[in-house]
């Protein structure tokens, strides 16, 4: 991916904010349903925005159920040239850091397969 080039999003604002909005919901489908929209968020975002707002806040919502950890990994694992390339891997990787501190086994081993 050419890290010139812009990258657009393939969701609305408005489906942007229900996402965000969504990450915090009671009901779990929900939730990975906004954890797999993570990176059209942070395109809609742009980098800065998702380096210094969006990661921050992702990583205090770190206390979930498995499966939707497991999720917000691949996520995070696709998410490179979103952030403004390998120069910035740092902002995601502080948010996989807290990933691999969490109990479950398969969750951590989401993170581990992550190959930049």
């Amino acid at each position: 991916m050419n890290i010139d080039q812009p990258i657009k999003s393939t969701i609305s604002l408005q489906n942007t904010v229900t996402y965000i909005d969504d990450l915090t919901s009671e009901e779990m489908f929900k939730r990975i349903q906004a954890v797999q929209n993570i990176p059209n968020i942070c395109l809609c975002l742009g980098p800065e925005r998702t380096r210094n707002e969006f990661l921050p806040y992702l990583a205090e919502l770190l206390d979930d159920e498995e499966e939707v950890m497991i999720h917000l990994s691949e996520a995070l694992g696709n998410m490179l040239d979103i952030v403004g390339g390998p120069t910035h891997a740092d902002s995601i990787l502080k948010v996989l850091e807290k990933i691999c501190a969490v109990e479950e086994i398969s969750v951590r081993e989401k993170v581990r397969v992550i190959s930049w």
